[in-house]
């Protein structure tokens, strides 16, 4: 199951998405997109956000923080420095890692 969660900031006409919350086996997945988080552009898009990277972090059913944990196991091949979240994020690289967490 797949739940999708997103979260705004601002008053409605200058509104924008800060972050998108997406549950898969019991696993928490928050995508940050707003100018605070480690995405690019950075810049205000409003509510419908175009990055090409994106702000990682990966929370389990105990509530910990296993974006490392994920993330070394995606991609074996490349350990990045990974504490709570993961910063520059691609669109390829998040899909490995949603279908990752969806074959657990």
């Amino acid at each position: 199951m797949i739940s999708i969660i997103t979260s705004q900031f601002g008053k409605p006409d200058k509104a924008e998405i800060t972050n998108i919350s997406i549950t898969i086996n019991s696993y928490r997945i928050s995508i940050g997109v707003a100018k605070a988080h480690y995405c690019s552009p950075r810049e205000f898009q409003g509510m419908n956000p175009k990055r090409e990277k994106v702000e990682v972090c990966v929370i389990d059913k105990d509530g910990e923080y296993a974006t490392k944990e994920i993330f070394q196991k995606t991609f074996p091949e490349n350990p990045e420095e990974i504490i709570s979240v993961a910063a520059w994020v691609t669109t390829n690289d998040l899909i490995k890692v949603l279908s990752f967490i969806e074959r657990l």
